[in-house]
């Protein structure tokens, strides 16, 4: 008897063995539409949960989560799915609605005023008021208590203690602002305590 053309296994149908054959035939659209239809019928959604928690399949999903393919598929599934989120589900009347409740109630005040305050939340904050600006944000050094992010370009940020970075007016619109604060910045980093972190 020929072996199937793929694995050299016993043949089943048209030179395949049984798990190529019905991988194959999966891919045809009647093969499609009865996997559908299996898939979403109740001894279907039984039959796949069972499967999904066997140690076969966590191994198999596991090592294809960890390969190339695995890992872009995933990126790409979860930029469509925030894209969404973004752009179309958050401008939905009713999710705009129950979201200004939310964030109205004491529970939501309470819970964004403990991320804001937190060092995440103090870094985040600062990344998004650069953005807003239309500033990068690609510190060099890390960021500590009492700090301010100072922008030496419009790209690189240094943090800076809170009082040296009021000690004057600076704009990265007018270079000549910029000159003091920087050098002070500078001599901050190399002679103070700043943990050089290494340029992008």
């Amino acid at each position: 008897m020929t072996p199937c053309r793929i694995c050299g296994v016993k043949v089943h149908a048209k030179g395949l063995c049984s798990a190529h054959y019905q991988q194959v035939w999966g891919q045809t659209p009647k093969g499609k539409s009865c996997r559908k239809k299996w898939k979403q019928s109740p001894a279907g959604k039984i039959s796949s949960r069972k499967w999904n928690q066997t140690p076969s399949h966590k191994n198999a999903a596991r090592i294809y989560d960890q390969s190339e393919i695995g890992k872009a598929r995933k990126r790409a599934y979860y930029q469509k799915k925030r894209n969404y989120i973004l752009g179309v589900y958050y401008k939905l009347p009713e999710v705009k609605a129950r979201e200004s409740v939310r964030h109205r109630s004491l529970l939501g005040k309470g819970w964004m005023k403990k991320y804001r305050n937190s060092p995440k939340g103090k870094i985040n904050s600062i990344r998004c008021k650069a953005k807003r600006r239309y500033l990068g944000f690609e510190p060099i050094n890390e960021h500590f208590e009492n700090s301010h992010a100072h922008h030496i370009d419009s790209k690189h940020v240094i943090y800076i203690p809170r009082e040296l970075h009021k000690l004057g007016y600076h704009s990265l619109k007018y270079p000549e602002t910029m000159e003091q604060i920087n050098t002070l910045a500078y001599l901050w980093v190399l002679c103070g305590d700043g943990n050089i972190m290494e340029v992008r």
